[in-house]
């Protein structure tokens, strides 16, 4: 395995949690392909991401995917927000 991400129910659609790749694995890629499968698979349910606002590569793989910003915080289930992660949702 190169590229593994984990989905959870949030608000009315799906979270993409914890994209990661492999270090030898990283810039060919494979995450994009992963996130982009995934999305084919729910493509009537909205996706939404938190991503950090200093994880350049992250941050690139999901604009590329087709998300879109739509906070400057995170916002959990639980009511929690964290500062540091953006949500990105798949329009």
């Amino acid at each position: 395995c190169v590229s593994a991400l984990r989905l959870e129910p949030y608000r009315d659609g799906l979270l993409l949690e914890a994209l990661e790749t492999a270090p030898e694995a990283r810039r060919k890629g494979y995450a994009k392909d992963l996130v982009q499968a995934v999305l084919a698979a729910c493509p009537t349910r909205p996706v939404y991401s938190h991503v950090g606002k200093k994880n350049v590569a992250s941050l690139q793989t999901h604009i590329a995917c087709g998300f879109q910003r739509v906070a400057e915080q995170a916002v959990y289930l639980d009511g929690s927000v964290n500062a540091h992660c953006c949500t990105f949702k798949i329009m």
